[in-house]
């Protein structure tokens, strides 16, 4: 191998930019800067011939379409055609994938032009299939671009899963063929998720509660500053939207008005879980990193039980919970330090107490079967997902396909899936 240095002609000696890329096309190299110019030169004189602005951003990537047109991807969200040769080129076509997805997103790859189409890969996750003469587009893969926190069904509903990321977006999978169905962008980044009916209601990190409709892609809602700080749980029924804050405060508002009804502060730490009961939807369950739970009767507007537990050595605080639907319907939580504890309102003590991994990773998402309510679906801070029979509490299946913490599990209403999400971005239909 060996380096030639290009001369810049006299009156731009003074040019200086940040390369982001080059391809070279017959005798000539094209190089994409930091400030967007596509700079030419020749690679038979060694020498500059000209540049061309072409997008804001800087440019991501080029790829060659043949010996006169190049394909230019910026990180603006642009992609644009140029055409040309030697000193004269210009922009002959051009496609705003931020105007047409309604984002601000980065185009961030090419694929190697065949027929007249290209594959182009878009920061947000999605793979678009682009004409290159209409620049008509087709979306032909989505994924989420960073870390999942929530999954959830509508109930009765068990073809369609939401998830919410913390891209800040909200997407609507299909599972009769995984595509993603719908795409909307919310205002803050989401820490907690129900979906009721024919919207999906968001605790958002700036303390906001947020509607939104998939269907129509847009906001219904908000309440403003409902929490100090991040909303780390929300339950919600017909009756009432119950929310739980980094704050450690419990709130109670009613969907219709979003007036706010009740307040409760009981809990000195982050309320990490929110569980409206089975049997009565006026009593709410509370769980904290205080190592307590609370039971609310929403009609009083009272606390009506206290439950805590006891050893600090062996459980550092509740971040996950669920409900049987068998037995006395007790309340399961799982806790910082990988241990399960049911308990009964009638009880001050757990009625039992177990773990299923011998490591000390966090039970950060456990889910209850909503059918039978024979399995208990656990997912950990490691990445490991177990299915546990209610019945002996005895492991059934277990995989770690997650890298990262799972985050958030759902079933469908049938039982016959579960969808585990996690913080390394992927999601697992088992």
């Amino acid at each position: 191998m060996y380096s030639t240095e290009f001369q810049l002609p006299g009156r731009i000696a003074g040019l200086k930019r940040s390369y982001q890329g080059l391809i070279c096309i017959d005798e000539f190299s094209f190089i994409g800067t930091a400030t967007g110019e596509v700079m030419v030169f020749s690679n038979r004189h060694e020498i500059f011939r000209t540049s061309v602005l072409v997008c804001s951003g800087g440019i991501l990537t080029l790829r060659k379409v043949s010996s006169n047109t190049v394909l230019v991807a910026g990180g603006d969200g642009t992609l644009r055609v140029l055409q040309g040769h030697d000193t004269k080129w210009h922009v002959s076509h051009e496609l705003n994938a931020s105007k047409l997805l309604d984002d601000k997103v980065k185009l961030t790859s090419i694929s190697q032009p065949s027929q007249g189409q290209a594959l182009i890969g878009v920061s947000s996750g999605l793979m678009i299939d682009v004409n290159l003469d209409s620049m008509k587009t087709r979306i032909v893969e989505a994924s989420a671009s960073s870390g999942i926190g929530c999954v959830g069904f509508s109930p009765g509903v068990s073809d369609q899963f939401v998830t919410a990321s913390d891209d800040a977006r909200l997407r609507l999978w299909s599972l009769e063929d995984y595509q993603m169905l719908s795409d909307v962008a919310i205002d803050s980044i989401p820490c907690s998720m129900a979906v009721h009916t024919d919207m999906v209601i968001v605790g958002c990190q700036d303390g906001f509660i947020r509607a939104y409709s998939l269907k129509f892609q847009k906001l219904l809602w908000q309440i403003v500053n409902a929490h100090r700080g991040p909303i780390r749980s929300i339950a919600v029924n017909d009756k009432f939207i119950v929310s739980g804050g980094e704050d450690a405060i419990v709130r109670v508002w009613i969907p219709s008005t979003r007036e706010m009804v009740g307040q409760f502060s009981d809990h000195t730490k982050a309320v990490t879980a929110l569980h409206i009961d089975h049997s009565s939807s006026n009593i709410i369950f509370s769980c904290s990193l205080d190592r307590t739970i609370m039971t609310y009767d929403l009609k009083r507007s009272k606390r009506i039980a206290y439950h805590a537990s006891s050893s600090k050595s062996d459980n550092r605080g509740f971040i996950s919970m669920s409900q049987r639907y068998d037995s006395e319907q007790e309340v399961i939580t799982g806790s910082v330090d990988g241990l399960l504890s049911e308990w009964d309102i009638d009880y001050p003590e757990p009625r039992s107490k177990y773990s299923v991994s011998s490591d000390n990773g966090g039970y950060s998402s456990i889910q209850v079967s909503p059918s039978s309510g024979e399995y208990i679906a656990i997912g950990s801070e490691l990445g490991e997902l177990f299915v546990v029979s209610m019945k002996n509490q005895s492991v059934i299946f277990n995989s770690q396909i997650h890298t990262g913490k799972i985050t958030s599990l759902a079933w469908t209403s049938d039982e016959k899936q579960l969808v585990s999400v996690a913080s390394d971005a992927s999601i697992c239909v088992w």
